[in-house]
């Protein structure tokens, strides 16, 4: 009996520690899908290659940033994507950075992606732009801190999302992003959806919905919650966290 009850306050802890939302959090996928290369391997060279000259093209004011390089079977590719309100200079430091930490988190895995505060990080050994890659793949983050009415607070949270997705959904191929707050029983409630700007607005509305329906099972009734899918994110707090 001792032992069900301590696998069950183990696994009760697990899925606490797994749903802490961390500031500045930095976290990282390894996939295996697509295989593994060698660290003397051609893969390698073009990976840090692609990596160190992803965001050299300083016209990109808009943060979003797709590159290939190598030829099959090593060709590599990869996607930059930053949060909506970040300034060009910012986006690129935060992609800089990613593309230092993520191939030595993941030093022998073809794919990866890493999220950080302001951005996305994502390789491959096959394409990526403009598919909707993975949708039921997610980052669950939440808010440790429970809302005090949450009725109230998960009626005002599901009218500004279902808001400002339509707002994202209808943006262009630079940049399908929203943010804005609605007013609360108790407050204020900040909210914020994007998408990577290469996906149809069709496949975005469903990677924003697929996300927003994930709320209940990663942040539900808590003060905030972040939901990060591979082509689209979402995250809402009671405070202003963006910048208007």
């Amino acid at each position: 009996m001792m032992t069900t009850t301590s696998s069950i306050i183990s696994l009760a802890l697990l899925s606490f520690l797994s749903h802490i939302l961390i500031l500045n959090a930095e976290i990282h996928k390894c996939f295996i899908d697509n295989g593994y290369f060698s660290n003397t391997a051609i893969y390698r060279t073009n990976l840090n290659f692609l990596l160190s000259n992803l965001t050299s093209d300083t016209d990109i004011d808009y943060g979003f940033y797709s590159a290939f390089y190598g030829e099959y079977p090593n060709r590599v590719y990869a996607l930059g994507h930053c949060r909506g309100d970040v300034n060009p200079d910012s986006c690129r430091t935060c992609l800089n950075n990613a593309a230092k930490i993520l191939p030595n988190l993941c030093p022998n895995q073809k794919k990866a992606v890493l999220y950080d505060e302001l951005c996305i990080l994502r390789y491959s050994s096959r394409s990526m732009l403009g598919i909707y890659e993975n949708p039921d793949f997610s980052f669950c983050m939440a808010n440790p801190n429970n809302e005090t009415d949450a009725d109230v607070y998960n009626g005002s949270l599901d009218d500004l999302l279902v808001s400002l997705r339509s707002n994202a959904v209808a943006g262009d191929s630079e940049r399908k992003y929203a943010a804005g707050n609605m007013r609360t029983g108790s407050g204020t409630i900040y909210g914020l959806v994007q998408c990577t700007p290469d996906l149809s607005r069709l496949d975005c509305k469903d990677c924003l919905s697929k996300a927003v329906s994930e709320i209940p099972n990663c942040s539900g009734n808590k003060a905030g919650g972040r939901i990060i899918k591979l082509s689209c994110f979402l995250r809402y707090e009671h405070y202003a966290f963006f910048d208007s």
